[in-house]
């Protein structure tokens, strides 16, 4: 069965409806029910509500991403050990294969290639001219990949690619294993089938022969075309499976029909030659989607500030007409209900500069950012060194992960970078939150590796939610702002002319645009700052493919008063 499932449309509730019915109704065994996703969090949230429906005396059902399912089955068949390395261990391991002296740049770019040809299933000894296509030096590339592999088998360690590579490897090569898997899990459901890249669907076709299968997802939010991902998976479902069930979801349990009809009309507009369907809502909402032009990317970020406190009911927030209130907006919203969503992490940081220094509550999801704070990263690296020497202190050879890490961050002397240093010792708990889940210090390192920017985001806190456009996937909140909707930001152009691939920026919008529940404002400034030049910029034309009656433009101009520098109360 292939369900095409449209934004808000409850593929999670349909996936956990059709599971629980297998479970309760057809008395088929849990444990021999596969459920992949794409992260972290989906998996979590999959799994917490399956739970009730699984006898305790029964197996659970595996609900896992694609990367943990392959580490999962590379443990139990090879006896994987090897420790997952992080973006900073692998761009240090490419620089070292590399030459010392290359710049951290160029090293960033290499890693994308390796990644690229991972995501195809191609080592160093395979042709990868398909694959590298713009002009790089093959040669030399294939030199650098396999010193790159050689260098993480020297060291024990594996990259996040390497898993599913691996995992297929395994799976082709040995046919007792492949029975064994398929038997085992006879029952397979795939989220966001849309996202599968040539690995992923070499790994599908693998585990799937014979079982019932089901997959869901919308070819309007593929948006990962740059790690492998191609939505002609999706569309080759029926060409795969003949004779399979196919459903469509067009009820949308989120979002108001002015925001529907404005993002439709927007992927409307696709050159691509499929059918569009659209999705409705019965939500009583009149509020018009609202664009507001910006003199600087500095005014985008206070004039949002602004905007969260008139909607959060009066706070002290840039407070220059308090009393006064649009009488459009009577609902009162905390700071949890907001998301500032923008296409480039850089264009976060004026956001994160404007609400520490105003007092904004609010968190990033952005795992690097977490885990690169001083204290916390020489932590991360006392853990790995520790694991790939296996010499444990005999204090703590039957200690848990969460013990672990108080002891060396006190040996280490890291109590006094941390300690005092706000942001250091929030990301420190987070840590140890963390570490309760995992007995093992080598799962912990693993499951830092594995998470997602998403992963770090918590949802049960009272603060604006800051992230890419990327990052906001399968999210939803009251009230969404996207950023920097100006030409060269959305749709994005690396060089500032040049868009990569104007479909799937356009999907990436699409995505962002029914990420809002009741309320959305796209922002965008006249002139940004573009790596210390002051540029004039355009509105997006993705913004002019919708009609002017379902949207309210605004101007803004702001005046900031001086006042005292509030303290920021938390970031994660």
């Amino acid at each position: 069965m292939i369900i095409q499932a449209g934004p808000g449309t409850g593929k999670t509730r349909t996936l956990t409806a059709r599971i629980a019915h297998l479970i309760s109704k057809r008395q088929v065994d849990p444990g021999s029910i596969l459920a992949l996703t794409f992260t972290n969090k989906a998996a979590g949230e999959l799994e917490k509500r399956i739970e009730k429906y699984v006898p305790k005396t029964k197996a659970p059902v595996l609900a896992a991403t694609f990367h943990s399912f392959c580490l999962k089955l590379l443990k139990e068949y090879k006896g994987f050990n090897a420790v997952i390395v992080d973006e900073s261990l692998r761009i240090s391991l490419i620089r070292e294969a590399m030459g010392e002296k290359i710049k951290k740049k160029a090293a960033k770019q290499v890693d994308q290639m390796i990644s690229l040809c991972k995501q195809n299933l191609l080592s160093p000894d395979d042709d990868f001219k398909k694959v590298i296509t713009d002009g790089k030096d093959v040669d030399n590339f294939n030199k650098v990949y396999q010193a790159y592999q050689t260098l993480c088998s020297q060291h024990n360690v594996a990259d996040f690619e390497d898993l599913i590579f691996m995992a297929v490897k395994m799976l082709t090569s040995d046919e007792k294993i492949r029975s064994i898997v398929r038997k085992r899990y006879s029952y397979i459901f795939i989220d966001e089938y849309q996202d599968l890249n040539f690995g992923q669907y070499e790994l599908f076709k693998l585990i799937c022969e014979d079982n019932h299968i089901v997959v869901i997802g919308d070819p309007d939010q593929s948006i990962y075309g740059f790690r492998g991902s191609d939505k002609k998976y999706f569309k080759r479902f029926e060409i795969d499976f003949p004779g399979c069930e196919k459903v469509i979801l067009t009820q949308n349990y989120r979002s108001s029909q002015t925001i529907l009809d404005a993002s439709f009309q927007m992927i409307s507009k696709s050159l691509e030659n499929e059918e569009k369907f659209k999705v409705f809502s019965d939500a009583k909402n009149t509020q018009k989607l609202m664009i507001k032009e910006t003199a600087t990317e500095y005014a985008e970020a206070v004039a949002i500030g602004k905007m969260i406190e008139k909607l959060v009911g009066g706070t002290s927030f840039f407070s220059m007409d308090a009393g006064k209130t649009d009488p459009d907006e009577q609902k009162e919203y905390s700071f949890a209900d907001f998301a500032i969503l923008y296409r480039t992490k850089r264009q976060g940081q004026t956001f994160i500069n404007m609400f520490e220094k105003e007092g904004i509550p609010f968190q990033t999801a952005d795992k690097n950012k977490l885990f690169e704070i001083e204290g916390i990263k020489q932590l991360i690296n006392f853990c790995r060194n520790m694991v790939k020497s296996g010499d444990f202190p005999d204090e703590l050879k039957e200690c848990d992960t969460e013990t672990v890490l108080k002891f060396l961050v006190k040996k280490e002397g890291l109590n006094k970078i941390i300690k005092g240093h706000e942001k250091a010792e929030q990301a420190f708990e987070k840590l140890l939150s963390i570490s309760r889940l995992y007995n093992d210090l080598n799962d912990f390192l693993n499951a830092l590796a594995l998470n997602q920017d998403t992963d770090t985001l918590e949802f049960n806190v009272e603060k604006v939610s800051l992230m890419t456009l990327h990052a906001a996937k399968g999210l939803e909140f009251p009230v969404v702002f996207v950023a920097g909707c100006e030409q060269g930001l959305i749709p994005f152009a690396k060089d500032g002319k040049n868009i990569d691939d104007l479909e799937e920026e356009r999907r990436l919008f699409y995505v962002a645009m029914t990420r809002a529940m009741d309320i959305l404002c796209l922002t965008y400034a006249k002139k940004r700052s573009i790596y210390g030049k002051s540029l004039k910029r355009q509105q997006s034309f993705f913004i002019e493919d919708i009609e002017k009656k379902l949207t309210k433009m605004e101007k803004s101009v702001v005046r900031l008063k001086p006042r005292k520098k509030a303290k920021q109360l938390e970031l994660f």
